[in-house]
């Protein structure tokens, strides 16, 4: 196993490094580097199920803080810790719940396989680990929810993108594993949801527009896993959500205020689902007309 180390760290060293900057759409810090992003996410959705004629919509402010470090050129190690600050579901004309506090942290890798300072591209293969450290807790009356999971997740996935002078591209595959996740109830009462998998193809661009200013585009697709959810107490409420595919574009603004040591940027985009059967109880329904928003605001740094 040591060996097997001390040859992949042998690997990320003999790698060499392109002219890399802090604001690159695939970039990565050099060896030594000390790296981080601090961001304010926020997100909404609104979809109707058919049946029931119930519009639902969602509102979520998330709290997002990434540091790592350059292990070698080509090795990037980092920890993500992500904090909902707000949270609603809201059914219209009915009840809304909330759900506040702590994610799981996320502890990612990225290996720079080839760089363009020896090759045509750049090609990265990426992984990273959420373990299941916070329980999520719900109140008996469904009002309120803690913000964590209940349960681990993995993602492996690799990009593969050149830089052109102040053009860049990239594609990416991502696969994703939510695994097993259980839901603590006041009364004692315990549901779990199913591990499911997600797969996203994604593209992306950027074009810098003035000295201090880089435009960045993307727009992906994912197919998001179905998944069963259970009462473990032997409720009326288990359920199964059928796979659905989603669509998503999105824009970033990018300005370097300390050029290649401080990025601050902002970034607007919207998602969209054609909808997925449901069954609760036995009763089949249809999610349909899903829709969403996301926008975020933040700052990469470098020393």
């Amino acid at each position: 196993m040591r060996f097997l180390l001390l040859a992949f760290l042998l690997v990320g060293s003999l790698a060499q490094a392109a002219d890399r900057q802090l604001v690159d759409l695939m970039y990565l810090p050099n060896a030594g580097t000390l790296y981080g992003e601090t961001a304010f996410n926020f997100e909404g959705t609104e979809y109707n199920i058919n049946k029931a004629e119930t519009q639902v919509t969602t509102h979520n402010t998330i709290l997002s803080q990434e540091l790592g470090f350059g292990l070698t050129d080509a090795l990037y190690l980092g920890v993500q810790y992500e904090h909902q600050l707000a949270g609603e579901a809201k059914t219209k004309g009915g009840d809304s719940v909330d759900t506040l506090g702590a994610r799981n942290p996320t502890l990612k890798a990225t290996f720079r396989v080839m760089d363009q300072a020896s090759a045509t591209y750049n090609l990265d293969v990426r992984a990273a680990y959420s373990p299941d450290l916070f329980d999520r807790e719900g109140s008996d009356n469904d009002e309120e929810f803690t913000a964590a999971r209940g349960g681990a997740a993995y993602k492996v996935g690799a990009r593969l993108g050149q830089k052109n002078g102040t053009s860049h591209w990239n594609f990416e595959l991502n696969l994703t594993m939510l695994g097993e996740a259980e839901t603590k109830f006041d009364s004692d009462e315990k549901g779990t949801q199913d591990a499911s998998f997600d797969i996203e193809v994604a593209y992306a661009f950027q074009e810098n527009m003035l000295p201090w200013l880089d435009f960045r585009g993307h727009a992906g697709i994912t197919r998001v896993g179905g998944y069963d959810t259970e009462s473990l107490s032997g409720g009326t409420d288990d359920s199964e959500v059928d796979p659905n595919w989603v669509a998503d574009v999105g824009v970033k603004f990018l300005a370097s205020p300390i050029n290649d040591t401080l990025v601050v940027y902002a970034a607007m985009g919207g998602f969209w689902s054609k909808g997925y059967d449901i069954e609760t109880a036995g009763d089949k329904d249809e999610v349909r007309d899903f829709k969403g928003w996301k926008g975020s605001v933040g700052a990469l740094y470098q020393f």
